[in-house]
């Protein structure tokens, strides 16, 4: 008996240090990429579901292993070529903490890409290119040092890289793995559009062009991308009015906190500024009017908001006021943007108006998101938001909201059970993050996050 128990005892030894063993690599593994699942893996599993849309649950374990393969692939040649940065800012990661030698990584790392070719060709031919153009893409960004380029090369392999990823997740997602159907198609077009504008953003709240551009061409819908070009001009100049009124209130703000801007850099005078300010209400409505009356009245309306909301100082004021000013203006860029981007520019389709409405109560009800990081700063001006007036409740107020909403929006979008409960699951844990994440940095993360999902959200009408 006791030669059977050692031997019992042996085995049972050996099948834990094993499984000890492969789960230290798992982790190895899951560090690579730690930073990446929720900026990447998530999101994109999150736009495949809805976009295609998810056929069924058993598609989900698909498409997220093939993400995070791909995801893999990148964290590795990213990760294996300047390790020693990493021992500064991210020493958990495995090549500082010493879980893996440099060698065994960049041996890792030239293997995945062979091994994201061949699991891709397992499902179809076209899954198959889009790995092989991912792999590429990260050689040419990484290898090939265009990470440290030129910006806008680096903001063309961003968009390409995540259309890449979208693309493949969206084949895994829908019926068919040979073809993308139309609305996956403009789903990813559209997203990778923002990428290529906006990836280089630091100061998330401006992020106002890119949700009402990309609303008017998922909700018009876009007649033709001639279009495009319109709505984006367009949102644009609003825009531009919008920051010079912001900028131009106290220059002094911006020379410690945004110095590059064109005041505190010196790259214009305050005085030439303020006059274009001015100038610029004019531009905005003789714009407007070459088109149609309808989109003059939604030129005139934001100029009128921002007036109110800088000139007048309602940006300091009441919560709840700032929270309406904020959800009128985006109501006027979108209803502007549905006006160019659809068929009649005379006219908004009920589907246009609907999206309109559900993006400005979305706004008015969790717009106070982009508030938590600005605490400090907002309350030493004199700044009455809600994470100030209320800060004990405020984040679990958003929380609630943000759940309330997602919900609400499968039930007015009629979206199947699938597709809603990808969008829940996306709001939840957006308004989550928020509450348990507290500090300035995390507060800023998250706000990304925030105003991803609300983008994301233009998507449901389709």
């Amino acid at each position: 008996m006791i030669p059977l128990l050692n031997i019992a005892l042996r085995i049972n030894s050996s099948i834990l240090h094993t499984l000890d063993y492969i789960l230290y690599h798992v982790q190895t593994l899951y560090l690579f990429t730690k930073a990446d699942i929720k900026v990447i893996v998530l999101p994109v599993t999150c736009l495949a579901a809805a976009s295609a849309p998810l056929t069924s649950l058993s598609c989900l374990p698909h498409i997220i292993f093939w993400i995070w393969i791909q995801t893999l692939q990148l964290g590795l040649s990213n990760q294996t070529l300047d390790p020693e940065e990493d021992k500064q800012n991210k020493p958990y990661r495995p090549l500082p903490s010493g879980r893996v030698s440099l060698r065994t990584a960049i041996i890792l790392r030239w293997i995945l890409p062979i091994v994201c070719c061949v699991w891709s060709a397992s499902y179809s031919t076209l899954l198959l290119y889009l790995g092989i153009i991912n792999c590429i893409l990260i050689i040419i960004y990484d290898e090939m040092g265009y990470a440290a380029g030129h910006w806008f090369i680096r903001n063309v392999l961003n968009a390409l890289g995540h259309a890449s990823l979208e693309s493949g997740a969206c084949l895994l997602a829908g019926k068919d793995v040979n073809v993308l159907d139309p609305v996956s198609f403009r789903s990813v077009v559209c997203s990778a559009g923002i990428i290529l504008c906006t990836i280089q953003a630091q100061d998330f709240k401006d992020a106002i062009g890119d949700a009402a551009t990309c609303l008017a061409a998922a909700s018009a819908p876009l007649a033709s991308l001639s279009r495009l070009p319109h709505v984006i001009f367009w949102v644009w100049l609003q825009t531009l009015q919008l920051d010079f009124s912001n900028q131009t209130l106290d220059p002094e703000e911006d020379k410690q906190n945004k110095p590059y801007r064109p005041l505190p850099s010196g790259r214009i005078s305050l005085r030439t500024a303020l006059i274009l300010r001015w100038i610029l209400p004019f531009v905005c409505f003789a714009w407007s009017a070459s088109y149609s009356m309808p989109l003059l009245y939604a030129s005139i309306a934001n100029c009128i908001i921002v007036v109110i909301y800088d000139e007048m100082g309602y940006a300091a004021g009441h919560w709840f006021i700032r929270n309406v000013l904020n959800a009128a203006g985006h109501a006027s860029f979108e209803m502007g943007a549905c006006f160019l981007a659809g068929g009649n520019v005379q006219a908004l389709d009920p589907i246009s108006y609907r999206a309109i409405l559900c993006s400005a109560g979305i706004i008015l009800c969790t717009i106070q998101a982009q508030d938590f990081k600005d605490t400090i700063g907002d309350a030493a001006v004199g700044r009455k938001t809600l994470p100030i007036v209320h800060p004990k409740v405020a984040r679990p107020i958003l929380l609630m909201l943000m759940v309330a909403w997602s919900i609400g929006l499968g039930i007015i979008w009629r979206l199947d059970l699938l597709t809603a409960s990808a969008i829940t699951m996306l709001g939840t844990y957006i308004g989550w993050a928020f509450v348990t994440e507290r500090s300035p940095k995390e507060d800023k993360k998250n706000l990304f996050y925030y105003l991803v999902g609300n983008i994301f959200n233009v998507f449901l009408d389709s």
